[in-house]
Order: structure tokens, then sequence, then C-alpha cells
């Protein structure tokens, strides 16, 4: 409902731009795998603690959306190379959830342990290096025909 929205207010020859986070693939690397690992770990915080978590959407889902709209669609996708510095914010994160969860002491220090654990695996497998985890960033652009 959003999105037809904003088409029906372009005037032909309009563009509407969505930048976006594609959804996370699977990436045949050590690294990309424990950073996978520790997002699935901050998802079951977050939803341990009430919070619902985002869900990426598509570029094709987008483009196909605009299309039906009858806009004619482009985009490109945008590889995020990831560091030491963003599993420890990611980590650092996900430790603010646990705190958030209603559990016990017990129940939650287990979840930081698992963290911990984690987080050592990354900082040997990037070893210093950004890494490709299976994350895109897109921009997708619609244009509503000039006739």
């Amino acid at each position: 409902i959003i999105v037809e929205r904003i088409v029906s207010l372009l005037k032909p020859g309009g563009a509407v731009y969505f930048i976006g986070n594609a959804v996370l693939k699977q990436v045949n690397k050590p690294a990309a795998e424990v950073y996978h690992q520790i997002l699935a770990v901050a998802d079951a915080a977050k939803r341990l603690s009430g919070e619902i978590s985002k869900r990426d959407i598509s570029a094709d889902w987008v483009e196909r959306t605009l299309s039906r709209l009858g806009l004619v669609t482009t985009s490109k996708l945008f590889p995020v190379q990831y560091s030491e510095e963003d599993v420890d914010s990611t980590v650092k994160d996900a430790m603010e959830w646990i705190e958030e969860m209603d559990a016990s002491p017990d129940f939650k220090q287990s979840f930081k342990k698992m963290l911990e654990d984690l987080q050592e695996r990354a900082g040997d497998e990037f070893d210093g290096e950004e890494v490709y985890v299976g994350e895109d960033s897109y921009v997708v652009v619609g244009q509503l025909p000039s006739s």
C-alpha cells in the first residue's frame, strides 16, 4: 500500500529510488559462517527480549512490485565487506539485547558465553581483513514512463 501511494505521486518521467539491504546469502567462507552465527544469536536475543527483528526486503521483490505498478526498473547491488570492528559492534548490540531479556542470570550468561566464543572465532577467521559475508546493499530505481 505504501509503495502504491508513492508511485501514485509520480509524474510521467518521474523516478523513485529504493535503497536497502538484500537478504543475507550463504557464503562458503569460515568468517562468513561465524558472522552468520553471531547474527543468529543476536536475532534470538532480540526476539527473547520482546523485539521483533526486521527482515530485509530483496531487490527482486522491489523490482517486481514496481514493475507490477507500471514502472520501468533498474537495480545495482553493492557487496558489503565486514571487518572485526563490525563483528565487535554486532556482538556489543547483541549483549545489550541479552540484558533486556526477561530470563534468569544463568540463561543470560550462557547466551553471553556463546557470543564471546563466536567473537573469538571471528577474530581468528577475519584476521584483520575485511570479508564479504553474503550481504549486499542495493539501489532500485523505478521510473514512470513519459507516455
